[in-house]
């Protein structure tokens, strides 16, 4: 095999090309790198999750979009079946859920899981229970659809009377994860609720 001797043009000729592919290469980077940042931009405007204020003295929850332009059309949140079967509407301007038959029965089931103790008081910190948001809402002049599992954080005392349900202290309202549009809502989380999730309660 022989090899040819280059010039001093060819040569430069050849250091020129390979330059020009690594800069088209750069290029191509920084164009993609452009591009997956506008996406990026773009797939922020339209994203936004729920977050709850709790309202003690009428024991409903006020649930408020963390994205400002969100405007809520109509929502409806699911518990699993031992806390309750049915679907709970979620109405705007308000935006009220109201919890207080759902929360006699996390009270209820407090009770049945840990016994009372005489002249003790227990206390249950930072206990969870997972519901899903189904919700309809408009953005930026879109329709848009979502399906999100939330937990609704809560404290409870259990105190030693045995006619006495426990008392539980909503602490609000937090984001797990969003789930496929084509799932059925009641499956889901009632398996998910068998399958341990993250801290039922918690002593």
């Amino acid at each position: 095999m022989k090899f040819k001797k280059l010039k001093n043009t060819e040569i430069i000729t050849i250091g020129l090309s390979v330059l020009a592919l690594i800069i088209s290469i750069r290029s191509c980077s920084i164009s993609q790198n452009a591009l997956n940042l506008s996406q990026q931009e773009y797939l922020d405007k339209f994203k936004n999750v729920w977050t709850g204020t709790y309202d003690k003295e009428n024991e409903t929850l006020k649930i408020i979009p963390t994205n400002k332009n969100v405007v809520l059309q109509k929502a409806t949140a699911y518990y699993p079946d031992v806390i309750s079967d049915s679907e709970w509407p979620i109405r705007p301007p308000e935006n009220i859920l109201h919890i207080t038959v759902p929360t006699i029965q996390i009270r209820r089931m407090i009770k049945d899981k840990f016994p009372l103790k005489k002249g003790f008081a227990q206390v249950l910190d930072t206990s969870r229970i997972p519901i899903i948001i189904e919700s309809n809402y408009t953005l930026n002049g879109d329709n848009l659809y979502d399906v999100s599992v939330y937990m609704i954080e809560f404290n409870a005392v259990i105190n030693d009377e045995e006619n006495d349900l426990p008392k539980v202290f909503i602490s609000g309202l937090i984001f797990s994860h969003q789930i496929k549009e084509d799932i059925k809502i009641k499956d889901y989380i009632n398996d998910f609720w068998k399958n341990g999730l993250e801290g039922k309660f918690e002593k």
